[in-house]
């Protein structure tokens, strides 16, 4: 018999996901309550189906659905009205989804050319600082008639190089300190937006923030001002939450328009996947630009399509929060600050709470190689034995980037078409081609094999977007800004650990083995790969359960009852 328990006149009921979700049928009606709870679950399921049967746009909920001071948080009025809580975003959403995905998809897509700046100032420094020391790259010493590469290192000009390259490394260490720390700030309240205004306010900061500094960066550029300014522009990067917050947003709002697991990781690999690919092909743009007209005309390419998705989101994207809006204020951000350790501390089961945590310190191993890899490559890159230039840089980062990641997305649908593991498994053994490529790369000769190494990337390139998707699915849905805030706080961690210790050991060691770096990289894709063996331990798959509140037909009855059903169909 199902336990009853007074609560205002609701009742709360936990549906099934195994099997058939809107089977109803197997809770027990022989109380004096359940055959009215099972016939209002039914109906719902019924008027849910018309709906989605009848209109191709979402429209906005029916008066019976608004909520007032009697119903906080559940779907009051007639038992028609009640829609189980894993559909309720398509049948109570006042915007189009399709509409979404394509304003979300083009805004990915320009505001994705803002990562090309970091590659673009360090290559302005490492020619701006060797024009001031004497021995241009693109004068003195074009490539490739400078002839670097067949130089001895006691030669006087390698000596300065090597010099510049450890002052352009040390450089971006702390131009990105200026980003990250206004970022952990940052990342709290708009995270906290994201939960309580909406998603919409947190994705236009960020894009407020890309305009501001990439506007600061033409600036310095076109009037030759000291590069100390930089760091002005980070930091407005910083103060409008960065890529940390653009994540926060773009992850929310995917996660708000797909339920189901796989969904949800699908989804959020084409955002990377889109992300990666309009960096490889602005890249090779800019690359082009740097050459041919210089560094002012390369910038301004970056501007303007970051420029066109600001005022492009505004006008266009819809706000999917699920629920009512609220008015933030000191104490909710402070609660939602204690909700993000009670994620990982009190909420769910002990299984549960370890099977997130051991996630966050797998994608904290894994980023950390990432996050910070475009800079350390771009000015190993330029070193001997290869020494590219721009153009032969933008192509490998197109190549990198777009091609690495698409064929790792084609790579993951494959395997997931012909069963041959889990996606976390596949996330587990991509961590062994990680590392191996990047011991490939410390010991690079030649051009192709810096190819080879793009290419034995591809198994590992999917692990951020399944362990995004896996935490996700953990969370729950009124958890989302909540844990890709906790995510965000962590790449900002990232940044600044791979910032301080990648770029300092590339500066220490760039004159005895400029490739020592990759070793080190290696090494904690290693420790990624054996974080998954207690993960697999305690990680249970997504949850299998439940709960939502049902107002009581009986409106004269103010008795209610808590049902719950586990996954087997027994209730408590």
């Amino acid at each position: 018999m199902p336990k009853s328990k007074s609560t205002e006149g609701k009742q709360h009921l936990i549906y099934s996901s195994e099997g058939d979700s809107n089977n109803y049928s197997q809770l027990p009606s022989d109380n004096r309550h359940g055959s009215e709870i099972l016939q209002a679950a039914n109906n719902a399921d019924a008027s849910l189906n018309i709906q989605n049967n009848s209109r191709d746009e979402i429209g906005p909920p029916s008066s019976s659905n608004q909520i007032d001071g009697s119903c906080q948080d559940i779907n009051c009025g007639d038992s028609n009205d009640i829609i189980p809580p894993w559909k309720k975003t398509e049948a109570q959403a006042n915007y189009s989804v399709n509409k979404v995905r394509y304003v979300l998809v083009l805004s990915a897509i320009f505001s994705s050319v803002n990562s090309t700046a970091s590659p673009l100032i360090a290559q302005y420094l490492l020619d701006r600082w060797s024009d001031e020391d004497g021995h241009s790259h693109q004068q003195n010493h074009s490539v490739p008639d400078r002839g670097l590469c067949n130089k001895n290192e006691s030669d006087p000009w390698v000596i300065k190089d090597d010099a510049v390259q450890s002052r352009v490394s040390m450089a971006t260490m702390y131009y990105s300190f200026a980003t990250c720390f206004p970022a952990l700030l940052s990342c709290l309240i708009y995270g906290a937006l994201v939960d309580i205004v909406g998603r919409r306010p947190a994705l236009i900061s960020t894009l407020v923030g890309y305009t501001c500094k990439l506007t600061f960066v033409i600036c310095i550029i076109r009037f030759n001002l000291d590069p100390d300014f930089f760091y002005l522009a980070y930091a407005c990067d910083g103060i409008g939450g960065g890529f940390y917050t653009n994540l926060i947003a773009c992850f929310s709002i995917t996660a708000d328009i797909s339920e189901q697991k796989n969904t949800r990781i699908l989804g959020i690999a084409i955002l990377t996947v889109i992300g990666q690919c309009t960096y490889a092909a602005s890249n090779v743009a800019v690359g082009l630009l740097i050459k041919k007209v210089g560094y002012v005309a390369a910038s301004s390419v970056i501007l303007a399509p970051v420029a066109f998705s600001l005022i492009f989101t505004v006008i266009f994207l819809p706000e999917t929060l699920p629920m009512p809006k609220q008015r933030l204020t000191f104490r909710k951000l402070w609660a939602y600050t204690a909700r993000i350790v009670s994620l990982y501390s009190r909420d769910g089961d002990r299984r549960m709470r370890l099977s997130l945590v051991l996630s966050l310190l797998i994608f904290f191993t894994s980023v950390v190689n990432s996050v910070n890899l475009s800079t350390i490559d771009t000015l190993y890159q330029r070193h001997e034995p290869l020494c590219w230039d721009s153009v032969h840089i933008g192509y490998y980062s197109a190549f990198q980037n777009a091609g690495t990641y698409f064929v790792a997305l084609i790579y993951l649908c494959i395997c997931r078409c012909i069963g041959c593991a889990n996606d976390e498994v596949l996330a587990m053994i991509g961590m062994l081609f990680m590392a191996g490529s990047f011991v490939l790369e410390a010991f690079v000769r030649n051009s192709w094999q810096m190819y080879m190494v793009s290419i034995l990337m591809i198994p590992g390139s999917n692990l951020a977007p399944i362990t995004r998707g896996v935490m996700s699915i953990l969370a729950g849905p009124d958890k989302q800004g909540v844990l890709f805030s906790s995510i965000a706080l962590i790449e900002v961690m990232c940044s600044l650990a791979a910032t301080v210790v990648y770029n300092k050991i590339y500066a220490i060691t760039v004159v005895i083995m400029p490739g020592f770096v990759y070793l080190v990289m290696a090494g904690v894709a290693l420790v990624t790969f054996m974080l998954y063996i207690p993960f697999f331990h305690f990680y249970d798959g997504p949850p299998r359960s439940y709960e939502t509140l049902i107002q009581s037909q009986d409106s004269n009855d103010d008795s209610s009852i808590h049902s719950s059903a586990s996954s087997d169909g027994e209730v408590a």
